[in-house]
């Protein structure tokens, strides 16, 4: 007797047994030697959908052929026709927020403003499966609250830190990243500072090379404490415009993006762009025939017009 292969699924070898297999190549073959011109139209009125994920020439003509002669009717779509996934949201991939705040003394004029848009931040941008973490700065460097689901948690930090001594903001940056050490997802580090380093050991570029290479985009805002005033940078004394354009040197390259605030307003908004931007995050995976040697980098191309794209990871380090 043979078998029933009704609704049954066959994207495998191992989802048929070998009767059943060969029960599908006889039916085939018995269908093929009948003439055109004979056929029963055993598909009439039917419709087969064929979805490739490559360009296809001789599978696509031989389910054509066959559906046209038994009765049916074969669309097909091409790679650039579906978009798997497409309706996913990126809140299906839990979201891992890393928030490094300036604690030093220059901050103290900007101290309660900055805890209550950090506050809100954090409040509006975490969903239930994302996690963050907390970091402060001043001439010390202290994870104030590792990675946690707790908004309490994490609210109850901020309540802790009070503004004093220098700024080691390079190395701040370097050690935030280090908290994200094997964590997968979407992920972030948002910085939040007068912009002004005097005390970081540490180069801007290793900054830059391990953000690259953890594939974690920087975000910096820059809080204005006064114009006019002569601060310390990296690169010497300088004014406040020139000391804080050189974050923009560690953001773009991973990312992320570098915001000038000279308003409450302007802090507001630019936390409202950054949480616009995670909601558009996604993470991309393939399967590739190829050995990771080959050294054939994958192509993203973007259909619809308007939009821009920047990746956290280069595609020449994905493994």
């Amino acid at each position: 007797m043979s078998p029933d292969l009704k609704g049954r699924h066959f994207l495998s070898m191992l989802d048929l047994s070998a009767q059943e297999i060969s029960t599908i190549l006889e039916t085939a073959a018995t269908l093929k030697a009948v003439p055109p011109a004979e056929a029963a139209p055993a598909l009439q009125g039917r419709t087969l959908a064929m979805i490739f994920q490559k360009p296809s020439l001789r599978t696509r003509v031989s389910f054509e052929t066959g559906m046209f002669q038994l009765g049916g009717h074969a669309i097909y779509l091409a790679p650039g026709d579906v978009s798997l996934g497409e309706r996913e949201t990126t809140q299906d991939v839990a979201l891992v927020l890393g928030l490094a705040i300036d604690s030093s003394g220059s901050m103290s004029r900007l101290w309660q403003a900055t805890q209550s848009a950090a506050r809100q931040f954090l409040e509006t941008t975490l969903q239930k499966k994302d996690r963050a973490f907390l970091v402060d700065f001043d001439s010390n460097l202290r994870l104030l609250q590792s990675l946690t689901g707790d908004k309490q948690a994490l609210f109850d930090a901020l309540d802790r830190l009070v503004p004093r001594g220098g700024t080691a903001l390079y190395d701040s940056i370097l050690f935030s990243l280090l908290q994200y050490d094997g964590e997968p997802g979407r992920r972030a580090l948002i910085v939040l500072t007068d912009g002004f380093d005097s005390e970081s050991r540490a180069d801007p570029n290793r900054a830059i090379d391990f953000g690259i290479r953890l594939g974690v985009p920087i975000y910096a805002i820059t809080m204005s404490a006064g114009r006019g005033v002569r601060i310390p940078s990296r690169s010497g004394f300088s004014n406040e415009d020139m000391a804080r354009g050189e974050l923009a040197v560690v953001t773009d390259p991973t990312g992320g993006r570098f915001f000038r605030a000279n308003t409450m307003e302007q802090v507001n908004n630019a936390f409202a762009q950054i949480q616009d931007e995670l909601r558009k995050q996604y993470v991309l995976t393939y399967y590739s025939e190829r050995a990771p040697e080959a050294g054939v980098l994958p192509k993203v191309k973007i259909n619809r017009k308007g939009l821009v794209v920047r990746t956290a990871l280069p595609l020449d380090l994905a493994d």
